[in-house]
């Protein structure tokens, strides 16, 4: 493939904003299983084509998205707390770890793109059987393009509120936007568009993120309440876990 650097380099300059665009295309479903031709950055650098074929399967090489259990994996290792659950790739194996869970479960696909509940690839299970049962239905079809070959079966947490959170990189000014919203569940987009549905707060690089000022922003997100403290100090310990592992985005929305 021309135009694209290999899926272990870092991106930079208009390969960045190339990786971004392919990955926002992928994720809203616009690449489908035809080729697709794209302006390279190679052509910037060098008297190459001005085009490259890029192919969805390329694209998904070069865009490093964690499925969802390795990401909880990752930060449950830097103290933030996740439901237990572990992911299988059997019917008989996800009734075996939702009866040690105990109590209802949700077992959810492992693919990587966003709008799993819409397309019924999350499915709340109230027993083992239906667990199994569950994970049967989703082993094997395919998700926004995927095929699922794994499911994640978690414990179901009972929900008293629900809030968004996302951490993301401007690559472009190498600025961090840390984005709260009161509301979580729903589509960022549908958020964004109430009026103090998200707050935001613009961080340089190598600046931390104080809990006071998670508080802050929380606040202007309309959050009140005792759990106020508790949800700044994890914001903080998410954005620390972001800058350390160097990620475009990290995002939370139950």
């Amino acid at each position: 493939m021309r135009g694209l650097p290999a899926p272990h380099h870092r991106f930079d300059g208009d390969g960045q904003r190339l990786r971004r665009e392919l990955s926002g295309r992928l994720h809203r479903g616009e690449i489908d299983q035809e080729p697709h031709r794209v302006v390279s950055p190679a052509q910037v650098l060098t008297s190459g084509p001005a085009e490259a074929i890029v192919r969805p399967e390329e694209v998904r090489a070069a865009v490093a998205r964690l499925l969802e259990h390795d990401a909880k994996e990752i930060l449950a290792a830097r103290g933030i707390p996740v439901p237990r659950g572990q992911a299988v790739s059997a019917a008989e194996a996800a009734r075996q770890v939702a009866s040690a869970l105990g109590g209802p479960v949700v077992v959810k696909a492992l693919v990587p793109v966003g709008k799993r509940g819409k397309s019924g690839a999350v499915r709340l299970a109230a027993d083992p059987e239906a667990a199994g049962e569950a994970a049967a239905a989703l082993l094997g079809r395919e998700v926004g393009g995927f095929p699922v070959e794994r499911v994640l079966v978690e414990e179901a947490v009972p929900v008293a509120q629900e809030r968004y959170l996302a951490i993301v990189l401007d690559a472009d000014d190498r600025t961090v936007r840390v984005l709260a919203g009161r509301e979580g569940g729903i589509e960022v987009e549908e958020l964004a568009r109430r009026e103090g549905g998200i707050a935001s707060l613009e961080l340089a690089p190598g600046e931390e993120l104080m809990p006071f000022r998670a508080r802050q922003l929380w606040r202007s997100a309309g959050v009140r309440g005792p759990a106020l403290p508790r949800l700044g100090q994890l914001t903080a310990m998410l954005y620390r876990a972001a800058i350390e592992l160097d990620a475009e985005l990290l995002e939370v929305n139950p």
